[in-house]
């Protein structure tokens, strides 16, 4: 599939673009404070994609588990890197994104790629490189007895990413992506989980994005398949919004209702993805509900 960022018609916001410039001087991280991991003689990748790769290292100082960004060429260049960095720094202030440790000169890779990389904390298991993915730590919960108590764990865990989403949303930033994929699942030492986001590539502040994508009546059906997870209005050609956020979350917290399918879990979810916008819940909707599923639960236990 065609990464989003491929068909994105970027938008240049100024302000944004002169405040990514003084974080990006006052946040260079000197390339020997971070090791990388290896593997043999390969570096050890913990993602990749359309974009380029994500590396798994620690820093020096500290011993701190990181994940370094790095951006082909081809696909970015530095204003969208300059741009993810801001936005990754603003988002880690809420809790709900990995915390941004800064720009490091990157050369691991070769020409292909941009000359700096966005280093943050790596969100996983302290023992490897192995990322708390939101599907295999769904897949695992799935495989498990079905108990009310981890079924309400469940829901909790979608209240919590929901409430990450209206954090972002509350400081004028549109995701523009959400998907399992961006949404790493850190262990609260409940049972629930809590959501750790972790790709701001897409991100905007203050107006939404738009995408390049022509459709027409013999594309119609494959550009719906191949990027499922953004809301139909704005394949077509509107702008993203907080709805359209919306309906991309509620695609991926569909992924937990149809492991746990409990009714009112699913009617709640699927109002997210909706094509008709204005039927769609807001996000103080979504946290309410999913609230009164679990009060529901515990009431009939």
């Amino acid at each position: 599939m065609e990464h989003v960022a491929s068909v994105m018609k970027k938008k240049i916001f100024p302000p944004l673009y002169e405040a990514s410039k003084s974080a990006f001087v006052e946040k260079i991280l000197p390339t020997s404070q971070v090791q990388y991991g290896y593997q043999g003689d390969r570096y050890i990748t913990v993602g990749s994609g359309e974009f380029g790769e994500v590396l798994y290292g620690k820093m020096k100082s500290s011993g701190k588990l990181v994940a370094i960004k790095a951006l082909k060429r081809d696909k970015s260049d530095m204003y969208a890197l300059l741009q993810e960095a801001f936005l990754l720094q603003i988002a880690s202030t809420t809790g709900y994104a990995a915390h941004y440790r800064g720009l490091a000169s990157f050369c691991a890779l070769g020409g292909a790629y941009l000359e700096w990389a966005i280093v943050c904390d790596f969100v996983g298991s302290s023992s490897g490189p192995d990322p708390y993915d939101f599907r295999q730590t769904l897949k695992q919960a799935h495989n498990a007895p079905k108990t009310i108590q981890l079924i309400l764990d469940w829901v909790l865990t979608c209240s919590k990413i929901a409430f990450a989403v209206k954090q972002f949303h509350a400081m004028d930033m549109l995701l523009n992506d959400i998907k399992a994929d961006n949404i790493l699942l850190r262990p609260s030492g409940t049972g629930s989980y809590d959501p750790v986001f972790v790709d701001f590539g897409l991100a905007s502040i203050g107006e939404g994005i738009t995408l390049a994508l022509e459709v027409n009546d013999s594309n119609r059906a494959k550009i719906l398949k191949e990027y499922s997870h953004i809301a139909p209005e704005v394949l077509f050609g509107g702008e993203t919004n907080v709805l359209s956020d919306m309906f991309s979350l509620g695609k991926a917290l569909s992924l937990v209702s149809e492991a746990f399918p409990l009714e009112p879990l699913v009617n709640i979810i699927s109002r997210c993805t909706l094509w008709n916008v204005d039927q769609r819940p807001s996000i103080d909707e979504l946290i309410d509900s999913l609230h009164w599923v679990s009060n529901n639960m515990l009431l009939k236990a």
